[in-house]
Formats: C-alpha cells, sequence, structure tokens
C-alpha cells in the first residue's frame, strides 16, 4: 500500500472518530524506511491527533512536537490542516502554551523566497517538483484548481467554514 492511501486512511479514520484505528496506517507509515519528511510530517501529526482523540495526552503532545518539527524542516503546515478541524484546534491548543509553535514560526516569517534554515536550503528543489506538489494534491483532492481544493477543503471540514 502506498504511503498517499495510508495517510488517506488515518484520515478518513479520524475524520469518522475511530481514533485508535487511524494510528495504525499512521504508524505503518512511519515504519517504512525510506520516507520523506512531507510523509514523516503527515503521519507523525496524524498520530498525534490519534492519541489525543484516545485521550493519551502527553503521548499526543509529544507526537505533535515531532510533527511540528518535520513541518519546520519542509516549510509546510498541510500536515497539521489536514486534521480534521476539532482534533486540529484541540493540538494547537494543547501546544499553543509552549514554545513549541516558536520552532517553526520563524519558517514563516521570512521574506518570500527567502530560507533561512539550512536543512531547507539544502534541498534544491528543482522547478518542476515545486509545480508538481500542488498537483499531486489536486489529483489526491480529485479537483483540478486551488478554488476547487479550497471548496473542497471546506466541504470536508478541514478549512474553518466562513461567516
Amino acid at each position: 500500500m502506498f504511503v498517499g492511501d495510508l495517510t488517506a486512511r488515518a484520515q478518513l479514520h479520524l475524520s469518522i472518530g475511530e481514533h485508535r484505528t487511524a494510528a495504525q496506517p499512521a504508524n505503518r507509515v512511519l515504519s517504512q524506511k525510506s520516507l520523506d519528511l512531507h510523509a514523516k510530517a503527515t503521519a507523525r501529526t496524524f498520530e498525534a491527533a490519534s492519541l489525543l482523540g484516545s485521550g493519551e495526552l502527553v503521548e499526543s503532545d509529544s507526537a505533535f512536537l515531532d510533527a511540528l518539527e518535520y513541518c519546520r524542516l519542509t516549510a509546510s503546515l498541510i500536515p497539521v490542516v489536514l486534521v480534521p478541524n476539532s482534533l486540529r484546534d484541540q493540538s494547537i491548543q494543547c501546544s499553543s502554551s509552549g514554545a513549541k509553535w516558536n520552532l517553526i514560526a520563524p519558517v514563516f516569517a521570512n521574506e518570500p523566497g527567502s530560507v533561512d534554515d539550512p536543512h531547507v536550503d539544502d534541498a534544491h528543489f528543482a522547478e518542476g517538483t515545486v509545480k508538481n506538489k500542488p498537483s499531486n494534491l489536486y489529483a489526491h483532492l480529485g479537483v483540478r484548481n486551488r478554488r476547487d481544493a479550497l471548496a473542497r477543503g471546506y466541504e470536508y471540514g478541514y478549512l474553518p467554514s466562513v461567516g
């Protein structure tokens, strides 16, 4: 089973409240040896949400801290956004009083086009890779453009409702 399929399965289980079941595909992703940072961030975020939903607050807190570190290294909060609203809000609330968000804030505070993190700078992404990321995300969502992706995000509850 592909990493994307496993994370989609974890996301589905989280969405329907099957928190303990969501941990299984997330852990399968994390057990794979060759895994990119985005996949690790997503799986660890889903694992944290699963633990939080199951009432395991200390373990969830640790997993969420790891997930934020991966998010910092990839300069992306998409894994956090993919978690269903209620669990995402709880995760953020539980961690907002600590210094965890200070890990990731500097990445997003930089001027457009500048990255001060040496890990991100060393990645040397080709322009085609950067352009393909949104296309792959759109294909996963079953949409054709950014507007439709946002609509799907609101429809599935991954984005807060407006108004």
